[in-house]
């Protein structure tokens, strides 16, 4: 048996934390709101935060252990590793396939053509099942901090590891997708918590905090080539955008964008900007999502989509996609994790968010006893929670596909028998 600790966060205390980052961005990041919206909608927000965290604690009964000591057989880790890593290898080369060879989409850096070609071809079975096996990355990820903590170390797991991991990332970029480069980082981020990475090796804080500057530098030349490749001046576009309805850039931030070229530091601080502005929207989009909404909800379409999408292979269900399309007030923004709960129930979802806290707390009380197998899933709940008040993780970034992988991945340890054993 091989033992190793875990520091698992409280997902009380991570939605908390979420909250309290998003309100530090918005009061110190450049940018301005003039939208008054009224108080029935921040009500909706409270009451449905409170309803939140009942059902973590109700799930996980209110006991959150913070650090676990776990013993886990080193012959079956490894073979849950492998398993894992060819999944992963199996989806990202289908994904390959998918887009590249089925769906025709560039590999030239041309995002907008890349886009257009997979939204011309349409969804198939392979894009359904390179969905369902990619997010895999993430478990190879996992599990091999837990190999890397048990000692189990490697050059051959490493070469194996690195295409892997790094291949969520280049998805997202041969897209000029943002959304999942995030995902990616949170869930390492996570994992550097709850391995105690940070306290065991020093140099890892600062080398992360220099990596989260480097992705935001990226990711506004990202959007910035993104922007130039539609023909927009990326200034006006974060002026114009439906993002930027909400969060507009401050004219001080304006004043010396246009003194500069948007190269060099004028691309970070752009960079900054346009971060601070996807961050921040998402809360004020769904204040004007809740006064502006139709007079009906999509009951779950929305939110379970995919799930019908795939269904719809099978079954016949008629045009629901028009039915999702109809209930939106406004199409390609964020709106918190209670947007998609708004449309699909409205005042009902005050029941599906207490079921969903219920649920996030029951993964937890599984987590706490000892399975391993929740974790990847737990370690994702959390990133929702953390940022639920920017937008929902369970439907934006492919998050229901996510989830359904790790529950594969649950049954995969189910089937092997992979479990710690928990000392304290």
């Amino acid at each position: 048996m091989l033992v190793f600790r875990l520091a698992m966060p409280s997902p009380i205390v991570t939605l908390l934390c979420g909250i309290l980052i998003f309100v530090l961005i918005y009061l110190f990041s450049p940018i301005t709101t003039d939208y008054s919206f009224r108080w029935e909608g921040v009500g909706y927000v409270v009451l449905s935060c409170l309803l939140l965290i009942v059902g973590l604690a109700i799930g996980a009964r209110f006991v959150f252990k913070r650090v676990q000591l776990l013993a886990v057989s080193r012959r079956k880790t490894l073979k849950i590793w492998r398993c894992s890593l060819v999944v992963a290898g199996v989806g990202a080369l289908l994904r390959i396939y998918d887009r590249a060879i089925v769906r025709g989409a560039s590999l030239s850096g041309d995002f907008f053509a890349a886009r257009e070609s997979l939204a011309e071809a349409g969804v198939g079975l392979a894009s359904i099942a390179s969905a369902v096996t990619v997010p895999f990355c993430y478990v190879v990820i996992f599990m091999s901090f837990i190999v890397w903590r048990t000692g189990m170390r490697s050059f051959s797991r490493l070469l194996w590891l690195i295409p892997i991991a790094l291949f969520p990332a280049l998805d997202a970029v041969w897209i000029g997708s943002r959304s999942s480069v995030l995902v990616l980082a949170s869930f390492i981020l996570v994992c550097l918590l709850v391995f105690e990475v940070f306290r065991t090796h020093k140099w890892v804080l600062p080398a992360f905090v220099m990596f989260m500057v480097a992705a935001i530098w990226g990711s506004g030349l990202l959007f910035i080539s993104r922007t130039e490749q539609m023909g927009l001046d990326p200034i006006v576009s974060a002026y114009m955008s439906g993002y930027a309805e909400f969060a507009t850039i401050s004219d001080g931030a304006v004043a010396i964008l246009e003194r500069g070229d948007l190269s060099g530091m004028d691309s970070l601080l752009f960079g900054v900007i346009n971060f601070s502005q996807y961050y921040t929207h998402g809360f004020f989009e769904f204040l004007y999502l809740y006064e502006n909404h139709k007079s009906w909800h999509s009951m779950g379409a929305y939110s379970f989509n995919v799930y019908l999408k795939f269904v719809s292979y099978m079954i016949p269900l008629g045009d629901y996609s028009s039915v999702v399309e109809d209930a939106q007030v406004r199409q390609g923004v964020f709106n918190t994790i209670l947007g998609p709960v708004f449309i699909d129930f409205g005042v009902l979802g005050y029941f599906f968010v207490l079921f969903l806290g219920g649920l996030i707390g029951l993964v937890s009380r599984k987590a706490m006893k000892g399975s391993v197998s929740v974790y990847p899933m737990l370690i994702y709940f959390l990133i929702c929670l953390f940022f639920a008040p920017v937008v929902s993780l369970l439907v934006f970034a492919q998050g229901l596909y996510t989830i359904t992988s790790f529950i594969f991945f649950a049954f995969l340890c189910k089937v092997l028998g992979y479990r710690a054993e928990v000392f304290r």
